[in-house]
């Protein structure tokens, strides 16, 4: 009998766990889609609530990142791809599924006489993404730690245990 059970939950726990999987791999290539895109009204709504309430609600967050990315490509910097790594084990921590995830972005600089360094070419950055999920991993929200690896623990409810790498970044020449 209990070689029976065993087996007859394991399938349902497997299940739950893929669709985890599943749905955070699927939200984060659709937030860096929408990041890539320059649709930032798309890219604000992955964000953690608790960011998107720091930036002053979602309306000004999408008008931040919007100016954001306008003086990026002004002064010379195109991302060029947003793509992830390996993830933590899914963990659960009062009430919510976490996660942290190796992100890496690659970004063309094109010197415009406008920024501070004098550099063209190509520069890889790796840095941390937190995923949280309050639905058991129906909806991910997301956040970056790109050198700001100690704000982490300024957000409620985010687990001391996750894994935050600090930021690297590689010049490609």
């Amino acid at each position: 009998m209990k070689r029976f059970l065993i087996i007859l939950i394991t399938p349902c726990y497997f299940s739950y766990s893929q669709t985890n999987h599943e749905n955070l791999e699927k939200q984060l290539e659709e937030m860096n889609e929408c990041f890539l895109q320059k649709d930032m009204k798309c890219y604000v709504s992955y964000l953690h609530p608790f960011i998107v309430e720091v930036m002053g609600g979602k309306e000004t967050a999408v008008k931040t990142f919007t100016n954001k990315i306008a003086s990026h490509e002004e002064n010379g910097k195109t991302f060029i791809s947003l793509e992830h790594k390996e993830h933590s084990e899914i963990i659960e921590y009062n009430g919510e599924l976490q996660c942290s995830l190796t992100q890496v972005s690659l970004i063309e600089l094109e010197n415009k006489g406008k920024m501070i360094r004098d550099y063209n070419g190509k520069i890889l950055y790796e840095y941390t993404i937190i995923a949280v999920t309050a639905d058991n991993g129906e909806n991910w929200k997301f956040i970056e730690t790109t050198g700001k690896e100690d704000m982490i623990s300024h957000v409620p409810n985010i687990s001391p245990k996750l894994p935050v790498k600090k930021t690297t970044r590689i010049r490609l020449d």
